[in-house]
This record gives C-alpha cells, structure tokens and sequence, in this order.
C-alpha cells in the first residue's frame, strides 16, 4: 500500500483512562516536548495523507481533548472500555466504509513518520499487517508467535501467555493495517474469551488465518519508537529520548551544543552555520537561527527568528519576537511577544521588551522597562527608563524618533513623543511631547531641611 493512499481512514485510539499516569489528566493530554502525546501522533501520520483521522475518546474526555488537537478530527465516542477490538468498533461506525483502516494508538507519540510509511510500503497487496518490533525487555507487551514458516499465526497477551511464550522478545505495537472487507465482517467475530474479559483487536490474526486472508507481521520498528506512554516514567524516557534525537539533529546541521544533555528542543529549531549553543538552554514552539548566532547558558527561546550575528547572554527569555542581525540581548533580559529589534540593538541586563519595536543601533542597556513604543534608530535610553504605556484601562504608544536620548530614572507618560535629536534629562517625568534638539526634563525643587536630624529608635 503507498503511504500516500487517499482511500485510508486512521482510527487512532485515545479512550483509555491511563490510571497509571496517577493523574486526573486524561493519558493522551500529558506533553512531551511541548506538545501533547495526541499532538504528536497526528503530526507523525500527516505524510500518510489519509481520507480521514478518527479520533476514539470517551464521552468524558471528548470536550478537553477536542478543544487541545491541532488538526481536524472526526470523533468516535467508546461507550463502553470493552478492549482495543471494541474501540476500533467505535471507529469503524463513523469511518467511510469503502477505506482501509490504519489503526494507531493516541499514547504512542514517539512513533516516525518514515517508520510509518515504510510499514504501509511493505504490506502485500490485498493482506492486512500489524507492526511489530524486537524488545530485549518485551515485558508488558503482546508477544508475536509466528509458524515454522515464519508467518504470524497469532499475538498473545502477556496477561494470558505461557512461560515460554513469554520468553518471546517479537512484540505486538498495536499499530495495524486492517483492509476493509475483511475488518468489518471479523470485528464481529472477536469474542472476549481471555482473562481480562475484553474484545481483543488481536484476535484478528486468528480469524484471518480461518478466513483465509493474508495477515503479515513487519518488523520495522525500534524499541524506542513503539513506547506506549502508560505511567509518568514512561513519559520521562520519552522525554529523554526525543530530546536527544531532537540536539542530535542540531548537532547534524552543524550546530555547537556544549552539552546536548542539557538542551531541551520543545518545538521546532532550525539552524544556520556556527551557531553555538550552551547548557540548559530551552526551545520552544518555531525557532529559527541564523548564522554565527551565540546562545548562552539558562535561555528560554519560543517562537522566534534570530538574524545573523545575535547574542543571546545567559538567563534570557525571548517569546514571539523578531530579533535583527548582530543584536545583543541579556544578560537577565526579557523580551516579550511583539518585540521587534532592527540590526544592532542592543538589550541590556533586566530589561524587558513588549509589543515594541527598536531600531538600528538603539540601546536599552540597563533595568527599563519598554512597553508599546516605537524606538527608531541611534536612540540611548538609559536605566530605569519605563514607558508608561497603561491607564488602568487602556495601552497607549510611546514614540521615540532618531537619536534620542533619555537620561536614567525617566517616565515617560503615554500617549507621548520623543522628536528627533531630543534629550531628556535624568529623572524626568515626560507627559507631553519633546521638541527636537532640545533638553527636556521636569523636576521638582530640590530642598533640603536644615532643621532635621535623623529620626532614633525608642528606648524601651
């Protein structure tokens, strides 16, 4: 079957309770990386390119985990948690008779999408599959048991296995490529006739061999690949395991990462030449770098574009911002969503940027704050500078035209504007417009009392 083929439909299974997450949390809205485990799995099936994702939930679930997905779903509802053979029922009632089906499991997030559509190249014509994988530890797993002539004659669960079959380390992933005719008259014919008193989706094989219908068993995946996510330590191998696979392809594209144990990629990072990297850095969502960008250590960086030439000091968190060539941010700055800096900017220690743009060259260096303003080229702006940009009510812009510069401890009141070649004198409150090229500052009188002294303590 090629993996692109439009008459599939994925029923992928999401109704379990996951107790053992101890968590009151339903199982497939744990994250991993970022995302959640049902996230991860609908972005790992779009190069399969089926008709339509089926998403089987309880009734419960169904508002919390339809309100989280990133794609469109059709949802099936299990009435009842009779087994894996009744769930893909479910799916089966809602999905478009004439497809194949290709049933995943909603707890499986580590599963690749090249590892999928190479299972779907390798099934015969007209047989249905199931994917399969050699564990060195199999415990927990559905084992494979296969004839003398090395086809499957049927998967046991390890509830119900021998001692000897349990020695089995071919294992069962739950992953199945079910053709059409025959999964809709079989499903039916699965009894729950094991010690866990559950329609078994397995019980499929058996059938097939009585029907005469071609089953193969396609051993082509990893161990690490067909984790099932069913308690919190399972979440943290995987956690693990992404997180390595995610610096190793950073590593791969050329990137310096001092200490690829401690990076952690929650999204999506692409990378230019000479970008170094150094510990507990964390990435989140879409994040581009350019080339000779330097990233010091304990930086959060989510969604953001980095030109050529940026540094990002240590302890800095970027979120939703543009950030121009040959910029230096930190150390211990914040910027914030809408923050745009033009090549050259300069954001220094505690500082923090919101919905602001700064321009060409323009300096912010210590303990300010710049909230919705609009900073051009060659401005200075010195520390505990703040843009008073909120009324209690409403946000208003701060204006500052080229080469202006503020001196330290400045507020300046919104709605205002610094015209060109401005200065505004330290320590100044500025609730109306600066004219260009002039000194603007506002001060009370300074006074000192002659009379004073410096009250004491009480005796007791």
């Amino acid at each position: 079957m090629s993996a692109t083929s439009k008459n599939l439909s994925v029923i992928i299974l999401a109704a379990g309770n996951g107790t053992r997450m101890q968590s009151s949390i339903p199982k497939v809205l744990h994250r991993l990386a970022g995302q959640t485990l049902i996230n991860h799995v609908l972005k790992n099936i779009e190069g399969v390119k089926a008709e339509e994702v089926i998403l089987v939930l309880q009734k419960e679930n169904q508002e919390q985990i339809e309100s989280t997905l990133n794609q469109d779903c059709i949802i099936a509802i299990q009435k009842n948690q009779k087994g894996t053979g009744d769930a893909v029922r479910s799916g089966l009632e809602v999905a478009n008779q004439a497809n194949d089906i290709l049933v995943l499991c909603g707890d499986m997030p580590l599963l690749s999408a090249s590892t999928l559509s190479k299972f779907l190249g390798l099934v015969s014509s007209g047989a249905s599959a199931v994917l399969t994988a050699v564990f060195n530890d199999p415990n927990g797993y559905g084992r494979i048991l296969r004839d003398k002539n090395n086809s499957i004659h049927k998967i046991v669960e390890e509830s119900d296995a021998t001692p000897e079959e349990k020695h089995i380390q071919e294992v069962n992933s739950g992953v199945m490529l079910l053709r059409s005719a025959f999964v809709r008259k079989a499903i039916n014919e699965i009894t729950p006739e094991n010690n866990q008193g559950e329609i078994y989706l397995t019980d499929l094989i058996e059938i097939a061999i009585l029907q005469k219908h071609q089953f193969d068993a396609i051993n082509c995946a990893s161990e690490d690949e067909i984790l099932g996510i069913n308690n919190k330590r399972h979440l943290s191998v995987a956690e693990a395991y992404m997180r390595k696979d995610k610096t190793n392809a950073l590593l791969d594209k050329g990137a310096t990462i001092i200490d690829p144990a401690r990076v952690d990629v929650r999204g999506d990072v692409s990378v230019g030449r000479d970008v170094e990297i150094d510990v507990d850095v964390i990435f989140i969502g879409n994040v581009s770098i350019g080339n000779n960008v330097k990233i010091g250590p304990f930086c959060i960086l989510k969604d953001v574009s980095i030109a050529d030439g940026s540094i990002i000091e240590s302890h800095s968190s970027v979120d939703s911002a543009e950030i121009g060539s040959n910029c230096t941010i930190g150390p211990y700055a914040r910027i914030r969503p809408g923050a745009k800096l033009e090549e050259g900017a300069k954001i220094g220690n505690f500082v923090e940027i919101k919905n602001s743009s700064i321009g060409k060259g323009s300096k912010v260096n210590h303990l300010s704050y710049v909230g919705d303003a609009e900073v051009s080229a060659g401005v200075n702006i010195g520390a505990g500078t703040v843009t008073c940009n909120y009324d209690g009510a409403n946000k208003h812009k701060t204006i500052i035209e080229d080469n202006v510069f503020v001196g330290s401890g400045s507020m300046l009141v919104a709605p205002v504007t610094l015209k060109k070649g401005s200065t505004i004198g330290a320590g100044s409150t500025i609730t109306k417009d600066a004219p260009s090229d002039s000194l603007t500052l506002e001060r009370a009188r300074q006074v000192t009392v002659d009379s004073w002294s410096r009250p004491t303590k009480e005796k007791k």
